[in-house]
C-alpha cells in the first residue's frame, strides 16, 4: 500500500476514533442536559410558581385587613376588597397553571387539596364580608367570621413548596451525578483514541523514516562525492520509488559528471583558440578604427569645405541678386532717357518749324523795307526820315535772317544729334536689357550652385555623421573584441576549475 493511501487511512482512522469518542461523549452529556432541562429546570419553574403562589396569598390575606381596618371609608372599602379578589384570582391561575405540569401524584394531589381549601376560604371571607357590612362595618365581626380559615390553604401552600423543593434536589442531584459520569466516560474515549492514534502514528513514522534515513545516507554520499554505492529499493510506495529516483539520479549524475568532464575539456581548448583569434581580431580592429579616424577627420575637413562653399555660393547669389536690381534700374533709367531724348527731338522739330516762320517772316520783312526804302526814295526828302526807318528795319530783318539761319543750321545738328542719342540710348537700352537677362540667367545659375553646394555639404554631414558612427561601432567592436578575449581567457579558467570540481566525484 502507499503512502497516499496508508497516511489517510491512519488519519482517517484516528479521527474515526476521536469522532467515536467525541460523539459517545456528546450523547452522554446531551442526556444528561436533556435531564436537567426536562427536570431540573422544569422543577425550578414549579418552585417560582409556588413562591408567586404564597406572595399572591399572602397580599390577598393582607388586603382583608386592610379591608377590615380601613372599610370605614367607602372608596378604600371598595379598593382593598377589589384588590382582595384580584389577588384571589392571581393565586387560582397560578394553581391551575402548576395543576397543567408533571409534578407526580403526590405533590398533584397535595396541589387539589390547596385548591380546594382556597376555595373553601374564599367562600367563607366573602361571608364574613357580608356580615361586616351588615353589622355596620365592624371589625371585629369580620374577623371573627374568617377567624382561622386560611391557615389549611397556608399549611398546605408550604408543604407544597417543600414537596417541590425536594423534588428538585433530588432531581439536581441526579443530573449532576449523570453529568459526572458523562465526563469520565468522555474522558476514556478520548484516551483510549488517543492512545490507539500514537499507536498508529507510530507505525506509520516506522514505515516512513526508516526509507528516508536511507535516502538521507545516500544523498549525503552524492554531496561528497560518491556515486559508487549502489540503491536498493524494496516495495512499491512513495519512499521506495523516492529510493528508487534516487539510484537514477545517481545514475544520470554518473553519467553526467563524464560528460562534463569531457566537455570541460573541449571548453578548454576550444576557450584557447577563441582568445588567440580574438587576439588577432583585436589587432585587425585597432587598424580599422585608426584608418576610420582619418576618414573621419578627412570628412570633417571636406564638409567644413563644403560649408565654405555653399556661404561664398549664398554670398555670391546675394551680390547677383543685387546686380540684378542695379541693372534693373539702369534698364530703366535708360528707358527713361530714351523717351526724353526723343521729346527732345519733338522740341528740336518744333523749334525748327517756329524758326522757319521767323525765317518767312524776317523774308517778307525785308522785302517790306525794301519796298519802303523805295518808296521813301521816291518820297524825297519827306521820306527820308521814313528811309532810315526802313534801312534799320531792314538790318534788324537781315540780321533775324541771318540769326534765324544760324540757330536753324544749330538745330538741324542738334535734332541729327539727338536722334544719334537716341539711337544710341535705344541700343544701351536693348544691351541693358540683355545684361539683366545674363544677370538673372548667372543668378539662378549661382542660386542652383547654392542649393547642390547646400545638398553636397549636407551629404557630406551626414557622411562624416555616419563614418563616425562606423568610428564608435569600430571602438565598441574593439571593445567587445577585448571583451571577447577577457571572456575567453575567463572561460579557459572556469573550464579548468570545472575539471577541478568534476574530479571530486568518484565514478
Amino acid at each position: 500500500m502507499k503512502l497516499n493511501q496508508k497516511v489517510p487511512l491512519a488519519f482517517a482512522l484516528t479521527l474515526f476514533l476521536m469522532l467515536s469518542a467525541g460523539l459517545g461523549g456528546m450523547a452522554i452529556m446531551r442526556g444528561s442536559l436533556v435531564t436537567l432541562r426536562a427536570d431540573v429546570m422544569e422543577r425550578v419553574a414549579d418552585e417560582r410558581s409556588v413562591a408567586a403562589m404564597q406572595g399572591h396569598f399572602k397580599t390577598q390575606v393582607q388586603e382583608w385587613k386592610n379591608t377590615l381596618l380601613r372599610g370605614m371609608d367607602g372608596a378604600l372599602l371598595d379598593k382593598h376588597w377589589q384588590a382582595f379578589e384580584r389577588e384571589e384570582k392571581q393565586v387560582e391561575r397560578l394553581a391551575q397553571q402548576l395543576r397543567q405540569r408533571p409534578l407526580g401524584e403526590a405533590v398533584t394531589a397535595k396541589l387539589d387539596r390547596f385548591i380546594a381549601a382556597h376555595h373553601q376560604m374564599a367562600r367563607g371571607y366573602r361571608e364574613g364580608f357580608d356580615k361586616f357590612k351588615a353589622t355596620g362595618l365592624e371589625p371585629s365581626i369580620g374577623d371573627a367570621a374568617v377567624r382561622g380559615i386560611d391557615r389549611e390553604p397556608a399549611k398546605l401552600l408550604d408543604e407544597l413548596q417543600k414537596d417541590i423543593a425536594s423534588d428538585s434536589a433530588s432531581t439536581a442531584g441526579r443530573a449532576f451525578a449523570e453529568g459526572r459520569k458523562a465526563g469520565y466516560w468522555g474522558f476514556g474515549l478520548m484516551m483510549g483514541a488517543a492512545l490507539l492514534g500514537i499507536g498508529i502514528a507510530l507505525a506509520l513514522c516506522r514505515a516512513i523514516v526508516k526509507p528516508l534515513e536511507k535516502a538521507i545516507a545516500v544523498a549525503r554520499d552524492v554531496a561528497t562525492g560518491d556515486l559508487t554505492h549502489p540503491i536498493a529499493a524494496e516495495g512499491n510506495d512513495e519512499t521506495a520509488q523516492l529510493l528508487q529516483a534516487l539510484a537514477a539520479m545517481q545514475a544520470q549524475l554518473r553519467h553526467l559528471v563524464q560528460q562534463v568532464h569531457q566537455s570541460a575539456q573541449t571548453v578548454a581548448n576550444a576557450s584557447g583558440e577563441i582568445a588567440l583569434g580574438s587576439s588577432d581580431l583585436a589587432n585587425r580592429t585597432e587598424q580599422q578604427a585608426a584608418a576610420i579616424q582619418q576618414t573621419a577627420a578627412s570628412m570633417d575637413q571636406l564638409g567644413a569645405g563644403s560649408a565654405a562653399s555653399a556661404t561664398s555660393a549664398a554670398q555670391a547669389s546675394e551680390v547677383a541678386r543685387e546686380a540684378n536690381g542695379v541693372a534693373s534700374r539702369g534698364h530703366e533709367v535708360v528707358s527713361e532717357v530714351v523717351d526724353t531724348m526723343q521729346r527732345i527731338s519733338e522740341s528740336s522739330q518744333r523749334i525748327s518749324e517756329i524758326i522757319g516762320v521767323i525765317d518767312g517772316i524776317a523774308f517778307q520783312t525785308n522785302i517790306l523795307a525794301l519796298n519802303a526804302s523805295v518808296e521813301a526814295a521816291r518820297a524825297g526828302e519827306q521820306g527820308r526820315g521814313f528811309a532810315v526807318v526802313a534801312d534799320e528795319v531792314r538790318a534788324l530783318a537781315q540780321r533775324s535772317g541771318d540769326s534765324a539761319r544760324e540757330i536753324r543750321s544749330l538745330i538741324v545738328s542738334s535734332v541729327e544729334r539727338v536722334e544719334r542719342g537716341s539711337t544710341l540710348a535705344q541700343e544701351a537700352g536693348a544691351t541693358m536689357a540683355l545684361i539683366v537677362q545674363s544677370i538673372e540667367q548667372v543668378s539662378t545659375l549661382v542660386s542652383q550652385i547654392r542649393d547642390v553646394t547646400q545638398s553636397q555639404r549636407d551629404g557630406v554631414r551626414q557622411i562624416g555623421q555616419a563614418v563616425t558612427q562606423i568610428d564608435h561601432g569600430t571602438q565598441q567592436n574593439a571593445a567587445l573584441v577585448e571583451q571577447t578575449s577577457a571572456a575567453a581567457d575567463s572561460l579557459r579558467q572556469q573550464a579548468g576549475s570545472l575539471m577541478e570540481t568534476v574530479s571530486v566525484f568518484r565514478v
